[in-house]
């Protein structure tokens, strides 16, 4: 059995394996026509620029885009800041804050009594403040 697809109005000779792909791939577009369609959906182009304010189409509202650059700078500072901490003020902070340790913990952990630990976090907390400010 011969096989054929029209391509601009000609009719070209094809093996059975491309004209079953051709078919394939042209049943599936005009099934995801079919479901535009059904739903409602325009294609993006299919829209007037006169009817339609594409500006408003692209800024979503939701989204507070100057809060989340501030907030990924603020974490880039205190990345920063971690970095010149001394290792037991490093030690101590990540353990209060990363690892959810009590300040009791921390300072059986660390061989230190309860308030020394209490005024280097408070300490370092300061720290950090003043270096994300700058």
């Amino acid at each position: 059995m011969k096989y054929y697809i029209y391509v601009k109005g000609e009719k070209i000779p094809v093996s059975e394996e491309i004209y079953k792909s051709y078919w394939q791939v042209v049943n599936h577009q005009n099934y995801v026509n079919r479901k535009m369609i059904a739903n409602g959906v325009r294609n993006f182009s299919s829209f007037d620029k006169a009817e339609f304010n594409f500006d408003e189409l692209l800024v979503d509202e939701r989204v507070d885009v100057e809060r989340i650059v501030v907030t990924k700078m603020i974490i880039e500072k205190l990345n920063e800041a971690l970095l010149t901490l001394s290792d037991l003020e490093f030690s101590i902070i990540k353990a209060i804050y990363f690892e959810d340790y009590s300040i009791r913990q921390v300072a059986k952990e660390q061989e230190l009594s309860a308030s020394s630990v209490f005024r280097l976090r408070n300490k370092v907390l300061s720290y950090l403040k003043k270096f994300i400010e700058k």
